[in-house]
């Protein structure tokens, strides 16, 4: 049973690893035909604490944020899947 176990966590990783590469390469191409990034919009809000434990809320702007066109994050920009699913940033 563990040989099992080990086997199936063996080839998870391997399928993992190979997802990621060629999810890099596939960015690679796209960025040399200038396709490999695009811009979503996003909203700030801070949160402050408050005297008896409440909290305060601001708005602090809206930006234009950088995401890469692939599955996983690569370049430190988040990918545009997820980004657009998340246009509200707390800081």
């Amino acid at each position: 049973m563990k040989r099992m176990i080990g086997r199936a966590l063996i080839f998870a990783a391997a399928t993992l690893a190979v997802l990621f590469v060629g999810d890099w390469a596939v960015l690679r191409v796209r960025i040399t035909h200038q396709t490999g990034f695009s811009t979503v919009r996003v909203d700030h809000f801070l949160a402050e604490s408050m005297k008896g434990n409440k909290e305060e809320y601001y708005f602090t702007g809206t930006t234009n944020q950088t995401c890469v066109r692939s599955i996983f994050p690569h370049v430190s920009d988040a990918p545009c899947w997820w980004l657009r699913r998340h246009t509200t940033q707390w800081e």
